[in-house]
């Protein structure tokens, strides 16, 4: 990667990290994302699952350009017959585009590509489904058009190197922090005189976090993960998470 490379990289995580609610989200993510993957429109289209019916809610949250809202609101009513409606349904997070997913000129003569796509001169679609916990939280698209040829492999790679990074930032901004799990982790932290980093791991262990999921949010190797935990066990004087756990107040 060059240094300009990563620099804008390095800046889009801090900026990322930053965000604490959706309208942080989207005042900027796509613009910053457009810096390190040049796109032409882009929109993040939240996921819900209904309780009763189980049936899949496509809600439209943020876009550019201005006018963009119209075709994905459309793109919303016509999901069912779209090619990757199967990312709605998947609980692993995967960047996809359609020039890999169809060969040659095919995605041309496509029903979306005419009904929607065409009057924009769109070329080719990046797709990634965000997820967190096994629980869908929604899609984010970017489009190219003629102009800028298709989505590369270099590009694929750069999105899913982001994925796990941009998955928790949106869980979080989504859900929001549990103030009783970072309220708790900073009352055991005093009790058992952790240091700042492994109250912040706690407070990761206690909401559920994974230990990629973890490493990706602190913006720490794995072995440095494993040494604060292991801190973190032995101050506590316990030998595994769920042993963690059973320190917290019960209700």
């Amino acid at each position: 990667m060059e240094k300009n490379d990563f620099l804008r990289y390095n800046d889009f995580l801090y900026r990322l990290y930053r965000c604490e609610t959706m309208e942080d989200l989207a005042d900027g993510f796509l613009s910053r994302l457009r810096l390190l993957i040049p796109h032409t429109h882009a929109s993040y289209i939240s996921i819900d699952r209904q309780t009763d019916t189980r049936e899949l809610k496509h809600t439209l949250r943020f876009w550019y350009p201005s006018d963009f809202d119209q075709v994905e609101e459309i793109w919303i009513r016509e999901f069912d017959h779209a090619n990757t409606a199967w990312l709605s349904h998947s609980v692993e997070s995967v960047v996809v585009r359609d020039s890999e997913l169809m060969e040659g000129d095919k995605r041309f003569s496509s029903h979306f590509y005419h009904g929607l796509f065409k009057q924009l001169r769109t070329r080719d679609t990046m797709q990634m489904n965000v997820v967190y916990g096994g629980q869908i939280l929604g899609r984010l698209a970017l489009f190219r058009t003629q102009e800028y040829g298709d989505f590369t492999d270099q590009d694929t790679f750069l999105l899913r190197s982001l994925a796990n990074h941009i998955n928790l930032v949106f869980f979080r901004c989504t859900h929001g922090r549990d103030v009783t799990d970072w309220a708790s982790a900073g009352r055991i932290a005093r009790e058992f005189d952790l240091t700042k980093r492994e109250e912040e791991v706690l407070a990761y262990i206690i909401s559920g976090a994974s230990s990629e999921e973890i490493s990706a949010a602190l913006c720490i190797a794995k072995n440095t993960l494993f040494k604060h935990s292991q801190n973190l066990y032995r101050k506590c004087g316990v030998k595994s998470r769920w042993d963690l756990l059973k320190l917290l107040p019960r209700e």
